[in-house]
């Protein structure tokens, strides 16, 4: 099956949504503990960046490619997949030590968080691949 450039398109941009969120979100932790947030967002940018774009290539295709299988196009399927794999992929770093160097109750907040940046960039590539479909998208 091919697949437009939209697609293509998605899957490179709809990373940067959690990315900015992420970014934007550290900082303000950061900030707020030890008086540098501003600073520092464009190191995280790169840094979350990073894990974003693999989160999407590692689990963001597959769900992609389970999605059109079964002929899913909801935004709250969108959002909630993107969430799951938010949430998959901060629980792995954080269960690798990656941070803090361990997990504490103190790090739940940053589960929400890649939650939330998860739901932004699955909304994200929705709107992306979907947008010009417009009423064939909506459930009768």
């Amino acid at each position: 099956m091919v697949y437009d450039s939209k697609v293509v398109v998605a899957f490179l941009l709809s990373p940067l949504a959690s990315t900015l969120f992420l970014a934007i979100w550290s900082a303000l932790s950061i900030g707020r503990q030890q008086g540098h947030g501003a600073q520092a967002i464009g190191v995280l940018v790169l840094l979350y960046g990073t894990f974003c774009y693999v989160a999407t290539l590692v689990l963001g295709v597959p769900l992609f490619f389970a999605y059109r299988r079964f002929h899913i196009t909801s935004s709250i399927s969108y959002a909630v997949g993107g969430a799951g794999i938010g949430l998959v992929f901060c629980a792995i770093l954080l269960y690798t030590g990656y941070g803090s160097g361990q997990v504490t109750t103190g790090r739940i907040p940053d589960l929400g968080a890649c939650a939330i940046a998860g739901a932004l960039a699955g909304l994200a590539f929705r709107w992306m691949v979907e947008w010009r479909k417009g009423a064939s998208l909506r459930r009768h």
